[in-house]
């Protein structure tokens, strides 16, 4: 099976609420390709609804890795690192990466000014 076929199964088996399936020929098409960022950042987002686990970290880190230029990858690394690790100052980085990249990014930007409001009374302390 090609990677495009494991990677569309993967995402009719997503939604079908089949994440376990999906996670599966998402892992053979990465196997196949390690440099297929859809099946990565998919597989990310699947992972992100089930636990939140380093793992979820593990695959939008690799799809900034694999696209430095967009815009998406370097927003969803960020909110990764925050809302799942509260990695606040690591976040904001790659907020205004994202934000480098596409300055019309309306959710980079919100995420990057509500990661600042919240940073600001830790600095303080």
């Amino acid at each position: 099976m090609s990677v495009f076929n494991l990677f569309e199964e993967g995402i009719a088996f997503a939604k079908a609420r089949k994440y376990i399936e999906a996670l599966i020929c998402l892992d053979k098409a990465i196997e196949l390709n390690p440099s297929c960022f859809y099946a990565w950042q998919t597989r990310g987002f699947i992972l992100w609804g089930l636990d939140g686990s380093l793992e979820v970290l593990d695959c939008f880190s690799k799809c900034a890795e694999l696209f430095p230029f967009s815009s998406s990858a370097w927003q969803n690394k960020g909110e990764v690192l925050w809302c799942c690790f509260g990695r606040i100052e690591e976040a904001i980085e790659c907020f205004d990466m994202a934000l480098e990249l596409d300055p019309e990014n309306e959710t980079a930007r919100m995420m990057q000014e509500d990661a600042r409001k919240e940073l600001s009374p830790k600095r303080r302390r």
